[in-house]
């Protein structure tokens, strides 16, 4: 009987040691879904940022683009919806980035600050509709 008791003592050990194992491997494999979470943030949020960078320089190229068609009065309805299209996923972006919460950033608040500066000296030719 004393080695039945002894087996089941075992037994015992054995399962709880497994279940121990299990929470703490359960455990850890939250801590990294969290991990990964918060990484696939953000690498979307820099991947967004990244985005932004090139924005500037493309709505300048268009406003030249379109003042270069008017001074030849040339057609100048694509210009100007590509200007269109490009200000208002530049805005998009902006704003989903600093909306996210993901990122605390002095650059980022600058940014915002900045667009919101610039937004409305662009807002009347972005709002224009009808050609010139």
């Amino acid at each position: 009987m004393n080695l039945a008791g002894t087996e089941r003592n075992r037994q015992l050990a054995t399962y709880g040691i497994g279940t121990v194992l299990t929470l703490v491997l359960g455990l850890v494999l939250l801590a990294g879904f969290r991990v990964a979470t918060q990484m696939r943030t953000n690498i979307t949020a820099l991947q967004t940022a990244s985005t932004l960078q090139t924005y500037p320089a493309a709505i300048s190229q268009q406003l030249n683009s379109l003042r270069d068609r008017l001074e030849a009065r040339a057609y100048s309805g694509q210009a100007l919806s590509d200007l269109k299209a490009t200000v208002k996923r530049f805005d998009q972006d902006l704003e989903q980035l600093g909306t996210s919460g993901t990122i605390e950033s002095t650059d980022l608040d600058q940014a915002l600050l900045l667009w919101h500066q610039y937004g409305p000296v662009v807002n009347p030719v972005v709002t224009f509709t009808g050609q010139p």
